[in-house]
């Protein structure tokens, strides 16, 4: 069954996913972080009680630094981030003390964010793999610029010779991740009550096993 996910075309990542990245990341930090009456001797800042030590800050400027490349990791950076860290930790403590994280779209937006990053991690993953082993031949390529000629401009094959290899190797990545997907799908138990959704998923096939909820 053919997927509606696309693979070796996948469009750069945006600056929402690097923004949603730097929240998941102070998200853990002060998950990982506690209210301490008396901070500890590696406690670097404190707000309202809520602690930060010396390593989870640098662990956040790191990955700051990874992130956003308009960062600078110098003294004037640093000042930087740690207002940002503080103001941002401000806002979450009151958001808190309104309960705004209690609210169930609150709940679905993270959960929605987190599985899309989930799944684009293992897509990247899986396709570098995969275009890690493919080896694409000239005949390959002197096939598919014959094939193609009409869709692209009217010079040799010597002068497009890279940009047709990529394009070859781009259609066999997609390939093989459709074969990939297809063998997950193959060999997983999938259980829809109502046939119509099924049909309308067009999930009907002997690729995968449609299993009947029992009512």
């Amino acid at each position: 069954m053919k997927s509606y996910l696309s693979f070796s075309h996948l469009p750069p990542r945006r600056p929402f996913r690097a923004i949603l990245l730097i929240c998941l990341a102070a998200l853990v930090l002060f998950t990982a972080c506690s209210e301490e009456r008396q901070p500890s001797a590696d406690t670097l800042i404190v707000v309202n009680g809520f602690t930060v030590s010396r390593d989870q800050f640098n662990q956040l400027l790191k990955f700051e630094a990874e992130v956003n490349p308009a960062f600078q990791l110098s003294k004037e950076g640093r000042g930087q981030f740690l207002r940002q860290l503080i103001e941002k930790q401000l806002l979450i403590q009151e958001a808190r003390a309104r309960k705004l994280d209690e609210r169930e779209m609150f709940r679905q937006t993270i959960e929605r964010y987190w599985e899309s990053t989930l799944i684009r991690d293992l897509l990247d993953s899986q396709g570098q793999a995969i275009r890690h082993g493919e080896v694409v031949t000239e005949e390959e390529i002197a096939a598919w610029h014959q094939a193609h000629k009409g869709d692209l401009p009217d010079l040799p094959l010597t002068e497009q010779h890279n940009d047709v290899r990529r394009a070859v190797e781009n259609e066999k990545v997609d390939a093989a991740m459709q074969q990939w997907l297809d063998g997950l799908r193959a060999k997983a138990r999938i259980a829809i009550a109502d046939p119509e959704l099924r049909k309308e998923a067009s999930l009907d096939n002997h690729q995968i096993t449609v299993d009947t909820p029992r009512r």
